[in-house]
Parts: C-alpha cells; structure tokens; sequence
C-alpha cells in the first residue's frame, strides 16, 4: 500500500525520509499535549536536530515496526505505527496525534484505517492497543473504535511504574467463524 485516500482530502501512506522536517514540526508541536501517551515524548522536548533525524532514520530502519503518516495535504496530522505482537496473527498499533488535530476524530480515523490495513494489506487476525489505565480519552477512543479490554499489565519505565491496559480487535473475518 502506498498510498491510502481518506476522507476530507487526507491520506495515509508510510513515512518517508523526506517527510523528516514535517514529522520534526508535528513531534515538536505535540510534545506536551502527548507527553503521557508517548514513551518518546520527553525525548522529542529534549532532542537537537541530529538526534532528532537518528531517531527518525531509526524508525524507518526498523524491520519490525511500520511507520505511517497521516496527512491533511502536506501536513503531518498522525502517526500510526505497526509493531510485532507477541503473536504472529496479530499487531500492536500505536501512534499519536498532532496537537491541533486532537479531539477532531483523526484518532479514530486513525485506529480504523490502520485495523483495515492491518486486517487487509498485512494479513493479520487481530489489533491490539496498549494504554496507560490513565488515559481516559485514549480508552475511549479505543472502545468507540470498537476495540474490548483484555487485561491489564504493569511495566517499569525510567523507574516510574504504569498500569497499561491491552485492548483488542478482531478481523471480521476471525468474528464470521464465532
């Protein structure tokens, strides 16, 4: 998939090193607006423009994780990301929003084309979302997006402890055979 058309005149389509001063522009603009749903998001406040561009390169490198842009014409609204699950049927889907875009449904949107090009293009039985039990408007934009909580699980992260709770979704196909 190369490119995917979305409503409104947006896409979604696989970042690209040329859209490194955009992703650089987003990732700046957002920071304290994503800084809770961000694992990165101290180091996007802290980066300089080379660690920013390594981390970015690295990202693109990455054989495990899929990095899509979501785009309002030229403009960086989205992140979207498809990383390994512990199973080989299904993928863990993160991502961000871009601050002046949030609460305006691009997380939505967002979850719904990724579960489609998770189900469609690569094949995968199920979508699962790992969410800090804090972070209410991320669980709910989960459950609206109909994903179901699983259970939950506690991992240490720069010596604070969070709380994620792992929702899921399953392919329409995988729901025909209940």
């Amino acid at each position: 998939m190369n490119i995917q058309k979305l409503p409104m005149g947006r896409e979604i389509r696989l970042l690209a090193y040329t859209d490194f001063e955009e992703f650089k522009r987003a990732a700046i603009e957002s920071v304290e607006s994503n800084l809770e749903y961000l694992r990165f998001g101290e180091f996007f406040k802290h980066a300089n423009i080379v660690e920013m561009f390594n981390e970015f390169s690295s990202l693109l490198k990455d054989k495990n994780t899929d990095h899509y842009g979501v785009f309002d014409s030229q403009k960086l609204i989205g992140h979207i990301a498809f990383a390994n699950s512990p199973s080989p049927f299904g993928v863990e889907v993160y991502g961000w929003v871009r601050k002046e875009y949030q609460n305006k449904g691009v997380g939505e949107l967002g979850l719904k084309v990724g579960s489609e090009i998770a189900y469609k293009s690569k094949g995968f039985h199920f979508v699962e979302l790992h969410i800090d039990q804090k972070n209410s408007a991320s669980r709910k934009v989960a459950e609206k997006s109909g994903f179901s909580p699983l259970f939950k699980f506690k991992n240490t992260f720069e010596s604070s402890e969070i709380t994620y709770i792992v929702y899921i979704k399953f392919s329409p196909t995988v729901l025909e055979l209940a």
